[in-house]
């Protein structure tokens, strides 16, 4: 190259060549001559075969030389009838990465009509092997899409023309393309037309659905990404844009780093999705979005998503659905929110309640976490408007959980019940301003899967409405101790029920005894004894005994009954009693009705007292009959006896018990007396009293007299005096029995002498 040729360059081709200067290695600064053994050798006139080893040798050189002026047409004009149809492909493939070396080995050198020329080449030699040359030759021409000079007016339709043949089948040659589209769209946006804008955002929403290929996805992101920030994206090409990035959304990156940057970034507010389940989310979508967010187009965004999630015709379509929410929740309430969008958020979350009518589990779970991060973020902020809509999806999504048999489900039950606990928080603070009644309608919906502590306030909340005053209160307590008594098997939750039922029954007690034994203690704890539950057991025992003690009724004979069958259950039990620790329950309904039995002989009706005497009589029996059952265990025989041997008559056969402070008893019952003969029936009629002086109030006064035998206690002992095999019992026996006998009354009470038996025993045991 001449001086004068140097000096004639202006200065766009100096620089041009400035950064170009890599492109080639010359070997020389002097232009290589296109001689014309060359141009025989290479032209139509030469074989073949020499051609294409002439073409083949050349490639090299035009690649690293600098030709003279106007070799690269006179070059392609040789060559350019290798293209043909008709031209074995391996013929056509050696001309054309020819043509792509001459291309850039001599760029800065190319005119205007050789750019276009090679441009056509690209264009209208179709072959569908030829694709991938055709594109590096493009590539080549265009610097990757960054120079499309004289190449202007043709390219954007081109590109839209040909991306459907060109990213088909060949993901790598797919990428390729998208990555000079890229660069098209970045550095010459100015020359693409609108329409063929709105075309490629068509096709490359397209590709970015069905491909597999994640290089071709994270192509078709930058491809959006680039329309959005460097060329003018048409409003009737939004809602495809926006649906393209919703769906790709949900697709898998495989880029470590990129996910190390989704960490970072967008889980932020989204969670840790299960990889199987739901993929990795695209940065560079989430990007892309957030970009569009930011923009004047931001709230048209906006309403388009909420337009999809409700239209009936994207319900099935699940990554649409599940992308739209999160964009949404990023975009309002997500830790790097969109400022600019002025939206509350009861406009955008009955599109979420819409978007949960597709069923399924993944869009449940990414509603479930927009709720959880808005009521996490702004719960205190929220006002009762809102707070229903929440609601409402909570409700459905419970509903969802209820019914779908979807691994996914788990995941989605786990958020929900994060959700509840976050609302449960704030109305602890007296932060929540929904409805309260409604929000724990929800908790006892679910409350199957709530922790103890969630129930727990949950049955407080249903106590405080519990009483005379509110609507159908009894009606309410049936159902808070059917759900939570008998349905419910956690202890802690059970307990918490029966101690709701013992205050309601102590503060109604006066009016309305009577008609909640009825309704509720005897249907819900007449099987009590069935409960495998021993903890439960004792406190129901507890129950029981506390009622009876007050009850004046004959609802007390049966919870006496209810009593019988605790303390009678070990007997038909195949469970092993070996210490006090198992028969817990057994030891309190026995204390109990001893405390039944010494409080009610001195208040009527005097038939509760007799009825407590028979049970505990006939389980001493029963410990004799079956002595294999509580034979490591004799507490139960030691209280019962303690309680008996205590017993004492008066001269007129009313009895009392002995007062265990100071030895003596200090009170006999007013009606009950023991049997004994007819002769001394009308002077017991009066009881420690003096006979009155009418008829009248003898009559009225001894018709409360009821007799009682003793007899069967008394056998009992003798059992116990020849059968027991504890000591600790026997020795008890025979410590108390000496006392008792000294009570000529209650020895004596009946025509039939008792002290013969107690007499024979003893003998029995010294012989």
């Amino acid at each position: 190259m001449s001086s004068k040729d140097k000096d004639n360059k202006t200065l766009h081709d100096k620089l041009k060549q400035f950064f170009r200067i890599n492109k080639g290695s010359y070997k020389s600064r002097e232009d290589f001559t296109l001689t014309h053994d060359i141009e025989k050798e290479i032209s139509p006139d030469s074989p073949v075969h020499h051609r294409t080893k002439a073409i083949k040798e050349l490639c090299d050189t035009v690649l690293n030389q600098q030709w003279e002026d106007r070799a690269a047409e006179r070059l392609w004009s040789l060559v350019k009838d290798l293209l043909g149809k008709d031209v074995p492909r391996e013929h056509r493939h050696l001309t054309l990465n020819f043509l792509k070396c001459l291309v850039q080995g001599q760029y800065s050198k190319l005119s205007s009509l050789m750019r276009v020329n090679f441009f056509m080449v690209v264009k209208e030699y179709d072959m569908p092997e030829d694709i991938s040359l055709r594109l590096e030759l493009l590539q080549t021409l265009t610097e990757n899409g960054k120079d499309i000079l004289h190449l202007e007016e043709r390219m954007g339709p081109f590109l839209l023309e040909w991306m459907p043949t060109v990213t088909a089948g060949d993901g790598k040659r797919g990428a390729e393309f998208l990555s000079l589209l890229v660069n098209v769209i970045k550095f010459n946006s100015a020359y693409i037309d609108e329409d063929v804008i709105s075309g490629l955002v068509q096709s490359i929403s397209h590709l970015c659905y069905y491909s597999n290929n994640t290089e071709v996805v994270s192509g078709c992101l930058e491809a959006l990404d680039a329309i959005m920030c460097y060329s003018n994206l048409q409003s009737d090409s939004l809602q495809t844009f926006i649906i393209a990035l919703c769906r790709s959304v949900n697709v898998e990156t495989y880029c470590q780093t990129s996910w190390k940057i989704v960490t970072l970034i967008v889980l932020s507010f989204l969670c840790i999705y299960c990889k199987w389940m739901l993929g990795i989310l695209i940065y560079e979508d989430v990007k892309i979005m957030r970009n569009l967010l930011g923009t004047h187009m931001g709230h048209c965004a906006l309403y388009t998503m909420c337009r999809l999630l409700q239209d009936v015709n994207f319900q099935r379509d699940v990554r649409l659905l599940r992308g739209a929410v999160f964009y949404i929740n990023m975009g309002l309430w997500g830790t790097h929110r969109i400022p600019k969008l002025e939206c509350t958020p009861a406009s955008v979350l009955p599109s979420f309640y819409q978007a949960l009518q597709c069923n399924h589990p993944f869009v449940m779970y990414e509603v479930t976490l927009s709720i959880q991060r808005l009521v996490n973020k702004y719960g205190n902020e929220l006002w009762d408007p809102t707070w229903s809509i929440i609601l409402d999806i909570i409700e459905e999504i419970i509903a969802h959980t209820e019914t779908s048999n979807q691994p996914a489900t788990k995941q989605v039950s786990a958020s929900l019940h994060e959700t509840i606990t976050n609302i449960e928080n704030l109305l602890d603070t007296n932060n929540y301003n929904g409805s309260v009644q409604r929000f724990y309608d929800l908790i006892e919906r679910c409350s199957n899967s709530r922790p103890e502590a969630s129930v727990l306030k949950l049955i407080e909340y249903r106590a405080s409405t519990i009483g005379p005053t509110y609507h159908q209160w009894q009606a309410k307590l049936g159902s808070l101790v059917e759900h939570y008594y008998k349905i419910e098997t956690r202890t802690t939750i059970r307990m918490k029920v029966l101690a709701v039922l013992t205050n309601v029954i102590q503060v109604n007690r006066s009016r309305y005894e009577d008609e909640l034994i009825e309704r509720i203690v005897v249907p819900y704890m007449q099987h009590v004894d069935m409960d495998p539950d021993i903890t439960i057991r004792n406190v129901t025992a507890n129950l029981l005994v506390d009622l009876c003690l007050e009850c004046d009724t004959k609802r007390c004979i049966e919870l006496l009954d209810i009593l019988e069958k605790i303390i009678n259950k070990p007997f038909t039990s195949d469970a092993p009693v070996s210490v006090d620790a198992d028969i817990k329950d057994v030891k309190t309904a026995v204390v109990g009705i001893i405390k039944i039995f010494t409080s009610k002989m001195y208040r009527l009706p005097s038939t509760h007292a007799i009825c407590a005497y028979k049970i505990l009589v006939n389980h001493l029996e029963q410990h004799y009959k079956d002595p294999s059952v509580f034979h490591d265990v004799s507490t139960t025989r030691y209280l019962i006896f303690e309680s008996f041997l205590k017993i004492r008559a008066n001269a007129l056969y009313h009895i009392g018990i002995l007062d265990a402070t100071n030895g003596t008893v200090t009170r006999f019952s007013p009606y009950l007396v023991l049997e004994h003969g007819t002769e001394r029936m009308s002077s017991a009629g009066g009881g420690n009293s003096p006979p009155p002086a009418s008829p009248v109030p003898l009559q009225h006064l001894s018709c409360h007299i009821t007799p009682m035998s003793l007899t069967h206690g008394c056998k009992v002992i003798i059992s116990c005096i020849k059968q027991e095999k504890d000591w600790k019992v026997l020795h008890l026996i025979l410590k108390e029995l000496p006392q008792v006998m000294q009570n000529r009354a209650l020895i004596l009470s009946r025509h039939s002498n008792d002290i013969d038996f107690f007499a024979a025993a003893l003998c029995s045991m010294v012989g």
